[in-house]
């Protein structure tokens, strides 16, 4: 039975939310740093920004289904990626987390975006023939 028929969503269309999701969260932090927000919900919302979106840009390449497998993943690549940062800014003495920390968040928001039009292309591109 089709994943339609049996009321499933399929995994693309699970993978479209998540993506929406971190794009949505990166974006909400990136909002509250340049603005300048203070308080405990931009730190908050950095803080799991920060921790997950940078990690989904990563893993949204691979090839990895299992949604648990992708959070996981997620949550360790973003970490990974925070400490080589830090300890760079640290060994360069370049010592600037906020605007590193939008850098990245943009990249990764970018590059969560750039993947999801490429495959939403791509199906496109499918159907029509």
């Amino acid at each position: 039975m089709r994943d339609a028929e049996a009321g499933l969503k399929s995994p693309v269309a699970v993978d479209r939310t998540w993506d929406m999701a971190a794009v949505g969260l990166g974006l909400l932090a990136i909002v509250l740093v340049v603005a300048n927000v203070s308080g405990p919900i931009r730190g908050v919302v950095v803080f799991a920004a920060a921790s997950s979106v940078p990690g989904w840009a990563v893993v949204s390449h691979l090839a990895v289904r299992e949604l648990a497998a992708r959070l996981c993943f997620t949550i360790v690549a973003s970490l990974v990626i925070g400490t080589l940062l830090s300890l760079a800014m640290v060994w360069t003495g370049f010592w600037h987390p906020v605007p590193v920390t939008v850098a990245l968040l943009v990249i990764s928001v970018v590059s969560i975006a750039v993947l999801r039009l490429k495959l939403l292309r791509a199906r496109r591109g499918r159907h029509r023939k």
